[in-house]
């Protein structure tokens, strides 16, 4: 069997309850589109959220990533003053006299 490519047009028999073929009906008739047309658009809608929450799932991971990083920076920072020795007023500044 051939592969079909992702701009094909399928054919695909479904079986749902008729009072759900009611409200497609309904709400095509509202569009002024095809229930076809209807059903589609709906499909398509509901996977864009589900990919708009992966991306704002993904995003807060993200966010909280860099919270945690910011914060063990700052320790980092405050461990380098701990151990920095602190500059020698009377050391010499190259001057061997």
């Amino acid at each position: 069997m051939a592969r079909r490519k992702p701009a094909d047009t399928v054919h695909l028999r479904l079986r749902f309850p008729e009072k759900l073929r009611r409200r497609i009906e309904a709400a095509a008739d509202k569009n002024q589109q095809s229930m076809n047309a209807e059903i589609v658009e709906r499909l398509e809608q509901s996977f864009q959220k589900d990919d708009q929450a992966s991306v704002t799932a993904t995003l807060l991971k993200i966010d909280t990533r860099i919270g945690e990083l910011m914060r063990e920076v700052e320790d980092l920072r405050t461990i380098g003053e701990w151990i920095r020795p602190e500059p020698n007023p009377t050391s010499s500044t190259g001057d061997k006299s």
